[in-house]
């Protein structure tokens, strides 16, 4: 996670050098509308997922995973490819996100396995409220893009229920509230893994962006 946010405050320090060429590219030409499509394409395909159209995955089995949470990457994964009776391969009603072990059904639903190590310890022995506040927001964040194109977050009101405690597993499960316009309303809940616990509860509003204008301040 840390090293995706690196290459975001890298990437807009890198637009830093741009004014120049934003200047020339305020005066619009055919040449012009040419270079700054090739200069926004080229910065799109530099930033990590949601934006990027090749996300890379950061999330794989590794010995730090436990027990609960490699059960569930195999039970998620199994759902994303079957096999029919004729020992043919399909399309399963899961597609694996890379990164942060997110699928997505075609419910317009996404769930989310995660597991906090130490490192996002807040109260002794348990997960930072901002830590899961990040994931959360990661989660609805990546959904509503695939739902309505790139977005940003306008409001994430979150109501924490329950600790969750370091190292256990949980699932995010973000679902689509409504669409109106450009906004995009999305309901998202932290639980046990097998829904007994709620640890979270969560309205997020996403609202659509134009890319372009984000990145050279138009």
């Amino acid at each position: 996670m840390a090293r995706s946010l690196g290459r975001i405050f890298s990437g807009f320090q890198r637009l830093g050098c741009l004014s120049p060429m934003k200047a020339h590219l305020s005066q619009p030409s055919a040449t012009s509308v040419a270079v700054r499509s090739t200069l926004v394409r080229s910065m799109v395909l530099a930033l990590p997922s949601p934006f990027s159209s090749k996300p890379r995955d950061f999330s794989l089995p590794n010995s730090s995973w436990g027990s609960e949470m490699k059960r569930l990457y195999e039970h998620y994964n199994s759902q994303c490819e079957v096999e029919t009776e004729g020992g043919e391969k399909q399309e399963g009603p899961w597609r694996r996100l890379p990164s942060y072990n997110r699928l997505l059904n075609e419910e317009k639903k996404c769930v989310c396995i995660f597991q906090a190590g130490h490192l996002l310890e807040g109260p002794p022995g348990h997960v930072h409220g901002g830590a899961i506040a990040t994931m959360i927001d990661t989660v609805t964040g990546t959904h509503a893009t695939i739902l309505s194109g790139p977005v940003m977050t306008a409001n994430l009101n979150i109501s924490y229920r329950s600790p969750i405690p370091l190292g256990s597993t949980v699932l995010l499960e973000s679902t689509l509230d409504k669409k109106e316009g450009r906004k995009t309303f999305i309901i998202c809940k932290v639980t046990s893994t097998d829904g007994s616990k709620v640890h979270t509860e969560t309205t997020a509003l996403f609202v659509s962006i134009n890319i372009g204008h984000l990145l050279l301040g138009g």
